[in-house]
């Protein structure tokens, strides 16, 4: 027990360090958050959870969108509630007690065509915001191939068309798995951070998961 309790003062007393550099609120980082009017998808996510709680923390955010679905009977406000009792927010929920007001959650999908939004927020988003951050994805390797396909490929194209469409944004952030590209023949083979060439036109597979699911699921057993 000693050692645990020496390894979580040594941890506590890093942070002060770091806990005083983000009261100062001078970094470069929240300089550019400061004021800022977000809109977050996956933000139910593990990675997505860490990022708005970071935000909260350390940068005087204006507003945060969350894309949230109705999920197991549960309304997106519900969700979003359940969301913010994780243990990731204890230390914001200290420090900023109203830090859910800053939190809005809005009902779409990122499968469907304009992420499911309401006309009524689609144009406040396009409105408002300044940053898009795109983590939202599906991440089964075993789910079907038209549901990857409409979420992580449409569901892309349909933020990049909601970005086009913002009039102050500032940043575009896309989040992607570090699987995107591990294929079979890519084994055993260094992947560096650059495009590589898509074996498949995205808008020809966004086509076929729109109209020819059955071409799909054959593809998915196979």
């Amino acid at each position: 027990m000693d050692k645990i309790h020496e390894l979580e003062r040594d941890v506590l007393g890093r942070q002060k360090y770091m806990n005083a550099a983000i009261e100062e609120g001078n970094s470069p980082i929240q300089q550019f958050f400061s004021g800022a009017t977000i809109f977050v998808t996956g933000g139910g996510g593990f990675l997505g959870k860490q990022f708005i709680e970071k935000l909260l923390r350390a940068c005087k955010i204006k507003k945060i969108y969350v894309l949230l679905r109705p999920k197991k009977g549960k309304s997106i406000q519900e969700r979003l509630q359940f969301m913010l009792k994780d243990s990731v927010y204890d230390l914001v929920r200290r420090t900023q007690p109203n830090f859910a007001d800053i939190l809005e959650a809005m009902e779409g999908d990122i499968s469907e065509l304009n992420l499911g939004l309401s006309d009524k927020d689609y144009a406040k988003i396009t409105d408002q915001v300044d940053f898009i951050v795109h983590m939202a994805a599906t991440i089964r390797f075993d789910g079907p191939l038209r549901d990857a396909t409409l979420t992580n490929v449409r569901g892309t194209r349909e933020c990049v068309s909601l970005a086009k469409a913002c009039k102050k944004l500032k940043c575009f952030t896309y989040v992607s798995t570090a699987f995107t590209h591990a294929t079979q023949d890519r084994i055993e083979t260094e992947l560096k951070e650059q495009f590589y060439p898509c074996p498949v036109p995205p808008d020809q597979i966004i086509e076929l998961a729109e109209n020819e699911s059955k071409k799909l699921e054959d593809i998915t057993e196979e």
